[in-house]
């Protein structure tokens, strides 16, 4: 790993090929693939961090593709409702936020290679499930920028742990010892806050060759009553009660601690009583 300037846990860092930074490239980009949050994400915390070590705009690509296993107006929905919430996000700190939602399987690719090619590195997440982890080894061996992921999963690092645990109660006594430290290496709560930002060189919007081949997706038109009908997803599965996003995710969060949390432990296994974190 390149000597870094960041507080994110060098262990929370994994290189996926052997290409070196090049800081005199246009830009840095985060790929937000998994994490689709703004707040307390490490990988957003270490792509803003190289924009400002390499004084660079940095770039929010968060993308959608069509063909993903189960894809369903349901989960097409929710993930365009955080989409949302993150534009909104990134627009109030000056950094590029740009959302692509794949019309037809296939029309995607290239996207982030061209975006690679002119990117000093480029930044993604590290989650260890779905299609995720094979994605992130296909674009290791075909970007031609240095491709860093980063393990914003939880308080314990994925991998902290140097062996596998057979039984549930000797990880329980290996993780109470070892998880106080990782508590306090907590991420940014706000990494795009103003303060952390400001300093970076500012970028409006992609080369017009790119944004023409893959277009800015218009969020608001998709989120219409007929706005999923042009996708060839699962249209039987319609969409939820709940919104997406992270501003639904931090009013939820905040009712179980008003009104739940300091009785769940005996209430959470109690269906009459609505005593489950949800």
């Amino acid at each position: 790993m390149f000597p870094y300037e960041s507080e994110v846990p060098a262990l929370r860092l994994r290189s996926m090929n052997q290409l070196a930074v090049q800081p005199d490239r246009r830009w840095v980009i985060y790929w937000m693939t998994a994490f689709r949050r703004t707040r307390s994400n490490y990988a957003l915390q270490f792509a803003r961090d190289m924009a400002k070590q390499f004084d660079r705009p940095l770039i929010v690509l968060e993308a959608l593709r069509v063909d993903y296993r189960w894809a369903s107006d349901r989960f097409h929905r929710f993930i365009i409702e955080g989409m949302l919430d993150n534009q909104a996000a990134c627009s109030k700190s000056g950094v590029l936020y740009y959302p692509y939602v794949e019309p037809q399987s296939g029309d995607g690719s290239g996207l982030i290679e061209a975006l690679a090619a002119q990117a000093a590195v480029v930044v993604s997440d590290d989650y260890p499930c779905f299609f995720h982890p094979r994605m992130l080894q296909k674009a290791g061996s075909k970007l031609s920028s240095a491709l860093i992921a980063v393990d914003a999963n939880c308080l314990m690092p994925l991998r902290a742990a140097e062996r596998t645990f057979t039984v549930a109660h000797s990880y329980r006594r290996w993780m109470q010892k070892e998880l106080p430290q990782h508590i306090e290496q907590p991420p940014a709560p706000n990494p795009l806050d103003g303060r952390s930002t400001r300093t970076l060189p500012q970028l409006s919007k992609l080369p017009p060759e790119i944004e023409r081949r893959w277009p800015r997706a218009a969020l608001d038109a998709l989120l219409s009553p007929d706005g999923m009908m042009q996708f060839s997803i699962d249209h039987g599965v319609g969409p939820g009660a709940l919104r997406g996003g992270a501003a639904t995710a931090a009013q939820l969060l905040e009712q179980f601690v008003e009104q739940r949390l300091a009785d769940y432990d005996s209430a959470r296994n109690e269906p009459d009583e609505l005593g489950s974190s949800e």
